[in-house]
């Protein structure tokens, strides 16, 4: 079994109001009660300023220091407008997704975004989610079943599925991160 490696949460007082009850938290690795502590900051790359650095969100880590029984490892709490290892955030990440449903090429949906990221960054990441997707459409269909599309092709009913998961969110892939708290790129 895979260990979870993050938490989502959606915005900076969702994240505030988990790190307060951070001691009444399990560990996702050792599942020992009251040993967590924050860890410091995670920054990243700015995608609208490139060489400027955002927060992204912080890190905990179960203590094993002294007398207490941790494990010694740490792990994530992302905002949820963040993909994990990517400069590419969801928002933008959606922005070129809308436009490939709406027909659109991967090329004129990012002329529309107008965004500091290389056209290339959208497609290796649109090529690695296109090798996950199975993944992705199974922790979709966990929240309701997929709906009928005109689509033929698996990708397309994926996202078709993705906006039906989560139709009121300004953001789908932020609310499938924060929902589900799996990182949308596998």
């Amino acid at each position: 079994m895979r260990l979870p490696t993050c938490v989502f949460v959606a915005c900076l007082d969702q994240m505030e109001a988990w790190f307060l009850s951070l001691k009444q938290k399990a560990c996702p690795y050792c599942g020992r009660i009251g040993t967590l502590n924050r860890h410091g900051s995670l920054y990243g790359n700015d995608p609208a300023h490139g060489s400027n650095r955002v927060f992204r969100g912080r890190r905990a880590y179960c203590s094993n220091r002294g007398n207490r029984p941790g494990c010694g490892r740490s792990f994530s709490v992302l905002l949820a407008e963040f993909i994990p290892r990517h400069s590419l955030t969801a928002s933008l990440l959606q922005g070129v997704l809308d436009g490939v449903e709406g027909g659109r090429t991967i090329k004129s949906a990012w002329e529309r975004l107008k965004t500091k990221l290389a056209l290339e960054t959208f497609y290796h990441f649109l090529q690695r989610l296109r090798r996950v997707h199975d993944r992705v459409r199974c922790l979709l269909s966990s929240l309701l079943p997929a709906p009928s599309t005109t689509h033929r092709a698996a990708f397309p009913q994926t996202l078709a599925h993705l906006r039906g998961a989560f139709p009121g969110s300004a953001c789908a892939v932020a609310a499938f991160q924060c929902r589900l708290q799996k990182a949308f790129s596998g």
